[in-house]
């Protein structure tokens, strides 16, 4: 009896373990056949793909755990690079390794570079009538271009700012063109090309403007003070203390003929951010000096002598008027200052000037006004007494003076303007200054 149970035990229990090996191994077999069978989709999906494509045929795939490895031949390298496209292109692939070389006989290698030769010619051949519109539209556009931007049509625009006149014609002729060149891009179906080429244009003009500063400031400096006009040729003017005559202004300086002769070359920058005093804007300039009288002169008497006399001179103008002011009293002496005016287009200012002094002096001396030089007094202490030293007789004024009765020469001087106008002349194809140009 139990023998026999035993025995049924024992064959329950291998029954068991039986199942339970046919299952995990039908499990097992289960799981290598999804596997495989995944494998073996991927490989004949991929096969199947290259198979379709002219060239590929041929082409050995073989695939492990997304791997995918080409083997075999082509023709042209454009193949060999297709089929590696193709196969990275498919889900589930992982990484391609191309193993596909050149190969196959000359003949069919050489078909395949002949038909892709004759397919660019093709292409080139169907864009010729294309690009002749788009090179005739170019040619078009800077025709029209160059017409208005002739100087026939840029006087109406610009009428006397010859400098002006020519930037702006640049400026057009360079518009039309570009406008030109962005329809001919269009025709081509290139406009990707004009963006790209803008995009380094624009880097390269921020790189030479960087390294042209001083270059460019000039130029604009050039172009603003040629439509604002500050001075003209032959104008007497004073620069941030440099003081000439304009000889001309070009893109890059204006040039100065200095009072003795020499050229002077200024920077359009600085001319133009500087403090400028023009002497020949207006023709009419005053000048004034100062006269010293003893204290006890009639002041009143000496201002009117001094106004009489500047009044009867040649040079000075009657309207405004002469003046006499007292400006000072100093240690020996009333300083009475004289002013008057003169018109520099007819008479000479520097001329006209010394000669009033001149007049002047020698008036109040002849009405007997005392004129004194500087006068010192030297107190000496002895026995705490202290006694005055007397004037030097020599300080008496002279009462004898008289008018001089010739006339000086008080016309303008052109010595310096002869120079400035041969200058002027020599310079005239770069000149930017007009002389029927008024001043601001």
């Amino acid at each position: 009896m139990h023998t026999t149970l035993a025995w049924v035990i024992l064959f329950l229990g291998s029954v068991v373990a039986d199942g339970q090996d046919d299952t995990g191994g039908e499990l097992s077999g289960a799981e290598g056949a999804a596997g495989s069978s995944s494998g073996l989709d991927l490989g004949v999906e991929l096969r199947e793909r290259l198979s379709r494509i002219e060239g590929l045929e041929s082409v050995e795939l073989s695939e492990e755990g997304g791997v995918v490895t080409l083997e075999g031949e082509v023709s042209d390298r454009a193949l060999q690079r297709l089929a590696e496209e193709v196969s990275s292109s498919h889900e589930g692939v992982i990484e391609v390794r191309n193993e596909v070389v050149l190969g196959g006989p000359i003949g069919v290698r050489l078909e395949g570079a002949m038909e892709r030769t004759y397919a660019k010619v093709v292409t080139l051949v169907n864009y010729v009538p294309l690009f002749l519109l788009a090179v005739l539209i170019v040619v078009a556009f800077v025709v029209l271009g160059r017409w208005v931007g002739s100087p026939a049509v840029m006087r109406h625009v610009v009428e006397k700012n010859r400098f002006l006149r020519e930037v702006v014609a640049q400026a057009v002729r360079m518009a039309i063109m570009l406008v030109g060149l962005v329809i001919a891009l269009e025709v081509l179906d290139a406009t990707a090309l004009m963006g790209a080429v803008f995009g380094a244009a624009g880097v390269a003009g921020l790189a030479i403007g960087f390294a042209f500063r001083d270059l460019i400031e000039n130029y604009v400096a050039s172009m603003l003070l040629s439509i604002r006009h500050p001075f003209r040729p032959h104008d007497h003017v004073v620069i941030d203390g440099h003081e000439g005559k304009v000889v001309s202004l070009d893109t890059r300086a204006t040039t100065l003929m200095t009072l003795d002769g020499n050229h002077l070359r200024l920077p359009n920058a600085m001319v133009f951010k500087s403090v400028m005093l023009n002497y020949t804007r207006n023709a009419e300039r005053r000048f004034d000096f100062a006269v010293g009288v003893g204290t006890g002169e009639d002041l009143v008497e000496a201002r009117r002598i001094g106004v009489r006399t500047l009044s009867s001179m040649e040079g000075v103008l009657a309207e405004p008027a002469p003046l006499a002011v007292v400006a000072g009293l100093a240690d020996s002496s009333v300083t009475i200052s004289f002013f008057a005016w003169v018109n520099q287009t007819e008479h000479s200012f520097v001329k006209v000037k010394g000669e009033a002094i001149r007049r002047v002096k020698l008036a109040l001396e002849a009405a007997g006004m005392d004129l004194p030089e500087p006068i010192h007094r030297v107190l000496i202490e002895r026995r705490k007494v202290a006694v005055p030293v007397p004037a030097p007789q020599d300080s008496q004024p002279n009462r004898e003076g008289a008018i001089s009765s010739e006339s000086e020469d008080v016309s303008p001087d052109h010595s310096l303007d002869q120079q400035v106008r041969e200058e002027t002349e020599r310079l005239s194809d770069r000149n930017l200054l007009l002389d029927d140009v008024p001043s601001e």
